[in-house]
């Protein structure tokens, strides 16, 4: 699912983010930010890891006449958490830091349809496709807690991660990767709930008579073949 929030008036804000590269020889290519309103201060630091999809951490949109807004994947408020902490953020394999979209006019864009249609599997690249799995973010998440302790000043007794959707798991699994890891936080995750929907479902449709048994069963077979042939 889509979600995008902060919409902020202005310019983009990049320039507040340190960026920086890890090359690696298995993971390759890993860009995080960083997010703290001094580095030098002992502060802990709150990694977080965003939900599903290609997109990128923030997008500019901006019309013919240049006016222009900004929106967020992040689902916290980085701005003001950067007070109190290092925030630091992870761009998904192949998606660039911020994106800028040209239209016609701000007030008749929609950027839900927009998103549905650019931020699909078939557009994300192969960077993405071929490396964007729980393994992956979760390996990564862990390399940038090691290089992070070049970079800022961490207070060693709180280094949480928190992950919301699809980066809640993630941030379970960072968890069990890096002995630097002191507080977990999963907000909103799937987990294994969202597979038993293909089970339940059918179930369901059962009962309100819009199945047979003898549907259901067919279509909760065909969901678990589909389920073997992909793992």
């Amino acid at each position: 699912m889509l979600r995008l929030v902060s919409t902020v008036h202005g310019q983009p804000l990049t320039k507040q983010y340190k960026h920086f590269l890890i090359n690696h020889s298995k993971l390759r290519e890993v860009n995080y930010h960083i997010l703290s309103k001094d580095s030098s201060i002992k502060k802990p630091v709150l990694l977080w890891l965003d939900g599903s999809g290609c997109i990128p951490l923030r997008t500019v949109v901006e019309d013919t006449k240049k006016s222009r807004y900004t929106l967020s994947s992040i689902m916290i408020k980085a701005d003001s958490l950067a007070d109190f902490f290092h925030v630091v953020l992870i761009s998904k394999p192949g998606i660039p830091f911020t994106d800028t979209v040209h239209v016609e006019s701000l007030q008749t864009f929609d950027y839900g349809k927009f998103a549905e249609t650019k931020y699909v599997d078939q557009q994300c690249g192969r960077s993405y496709n071929d490396r964007a799995s729980l393994n992956w973010r979760a390996e990564a998440a862990a390399l940038v807690l090691d290089d992070l302790h070049n970079k800022v000043n961490i207070d060693q007794k709180r280094i949480i991660v928190a992950g919301h959707s699809e980066g809640a798991p993630v941030a379970a699994k960072v968890a069990t990767l890096s002995p630097h890891v002191t507080h977990v936080g999963c907000f909103s995750g799937p987990g294994l709930s969202q597979l038993y929907d293909f089970v339940i479902g059918p179930r369901k449709q059962v009962l309100t008579g819009e199945l047979t048994a003898e549907q259901a069963q067919a279509k909760i077979d065909s969901n678990l073949v589909i389920f073997r042939e992909i793992v």
